[in-house]
């Protein structure tokens, strides 16, 4: 019998059957990852996001994707400590309007 004709005769939606079901058991190699995660995240002081994590992985050899990293860090339950500083935009070019007075340097 189908998970849909199952529903049906329960009268439950769909979506509530797969929400009940069990979680599937964590790789052990996600496991190992995960505790390397944690280890570096404490290390940096909880300081590091996607990109940090991602590089210092790399630095030793274990290649993962911020997108993949961002999936772990949400798995693990990791959060930024420090949030994200604010990039603002600087004038590079002298505002055009009024210009200051040219004052003589003659003597």
């Amino acid at each position: 019998m189908s998970i849909q004709r199952m529903c049906a005769v329960l009268g439950l939606a769909r979506s509530s059957y797969y929400t009940k079901c069990k979680p599937k058991p964590q790789k052990p190699a996600l496991r190992w990852l995960g505790c390397k995660l944690c280890a570096l995240h404490k290390e940096h002081r909880e300081a590091l996001g996607t990109r940090g994590l991602s590089k210092e992985l790399r630095k030793e050899g274990i290649f993962i994707g911020r997108y993949r990293m961002r999936t772990l860090i949400k798995t693990f339950g990791l959060h930024r400590r420090r949030p994200r500083y604010a990039h603002y935009r600087r004038a590079t070019k002298p505002a055009i309007g009024k210009r200051p007075p040219i004052t003589p340097c003659f003597k």
